[in-house]
């Protein structure tokens, strides 16, 4: 790992400090399911920069990214809940199919297709029936809500609002998206 990757890395755990702070000065459940999916993030950067300074990082830490990873996006799916009507059968079943997965990678991927492809599919219908779900309430609303849920659904996540940096009525938001 690189020193511009592992720089990139700790940025991002700094805005998620941020939205940390955020979410202990206004504990809404939307900014509680925020923290959620920047902790799972998070997560992953700190088990990649632990095991680039500790060779020998035990394996069984190493594989609890895997487990971090998949629930993300379970967690996405339940941010979007907090924007549009998302059915408790479709969380319900994400939340079942994210334990399927669990096991999965703890059975090992390797060497059986058809477990692969149930792990890798999890990960991509909810992923993308999370987009779509953010998509779809960006698309109910108007002005500056509609464009905030617009630029959510294409994995941009907010890191500040500045209310008063142009005036009330228009109010300045920061945001960003971790580029691969």
């Amino acid at each position: 790992m690189d020193a511009i990757n592992i720089a990139l890395q700790l940025a991002f755990i700094l805005i998620f400090v941020i939205v940390l702070a955020r979410f202990l000065r206004d504990p809404r459940g939307v900014h509680r399911d925020l923290v959620l999916v920047f902790a799972s993030v998070v997560a992953l950067f700190a088990i990649a920069i632990a095991r680039t300074v500790w060779p020998d990082f035990p394996r069984s830490i190493s594989q609890l990214a895997s487990v971090v990873l998949l629930l993300q996006p379970f967690l996405t799916l339940r941010l979007a809940s907090h924007f549009v009507r998302v059915p408790r059968s479709v969380l319900i079943v994400s939340l079942v199919w994210f334990a399927g997965a669990v096991v999965g990678v703890g059975l090992g991927t390797r060497g059986n297709p058809v477990l692969t492809a149930f792990v890798v599919g999890y990960f991509v219908v909810v992923e993308t029936a999370a987009a779509v779900y953010l998509l779809r309430g960006a698309g109910r609303r108007v002005g500056y809500a509609r464009t905030r849920l617009f630029y959510q659904a294409m994995g941009f996540f907010s890191v500040e609002e500045f209310p008063t940096l142009w005036n009330s009525d228009n109010p300045c938001l920061f945001m960003a998206k971790i580029l691969d």
